[in-house]
């Protein structure tokens, strides 16, 4: 296999794990790894269903039955969109808010563990070589279009 083949298996094992992870520190507070993503997508601003889709690169589907329960939950709530009738704004709730900040707050110590095993240098590092990588797969991508 060559290097970049290793890299990718070695990127999806770590994402593995650290989906593993995340339902684990999201379910100190009752909630999904799914549900998280979704709140956290949303407390950064006004996104459709579609485009929380986008950004966490799975389908509008999945998403929107997350975002129903999250409704029924009090954690999210939808908005009218001035741009598109059908497709309806996710806004946090604060609720919702509530229980980020407990699920953050909840991550901070695993995360903070990680790094001082790793080393600051390195995950900085390594974030950035990940940048790299990312803005290069995003060209290639949008050229076969």
């Amino acid at each position: 296999m060559d290097d970049v083949g290793k890299l990718v298996a070695e990127i999806y094992e770590c994402a593995g794990l650290f989906r593993k992870q995340g339902e684990r520190v999201a379910a100190q507070s009752g909630q999904t790894q799914a549900r998280w993503q979704v709140l956290s997508v949303v407390s950064g601003g006004s996104f459709t269903v579609p485009q929380i889709a986008r950004r966490l690169g799975v389908t509008r589907q999945s998403v929107q039955r997350v975002a129903n329960e999250l409704r029924k939950d009090d954690l999210v709530d939808f908005a009218a969109n001035p741009d598109h009738q059908t497709s309806q704004i996710v806004v946090i709730s604060p609720k919702g808010k509530s229980i980020l900040t407990e699920i953050t707050n909840n991550a901070k110590e695993y995360h903070q563990n990680l790094q001082a095993s790793v080393g600051s240098t390195n995950v900085k590092r390594m974030r950035k070589d990940m940048q790299k990588i990312n803005k290069q797969l995003k060209q290639i991508l949008n050229s076969q279009v």
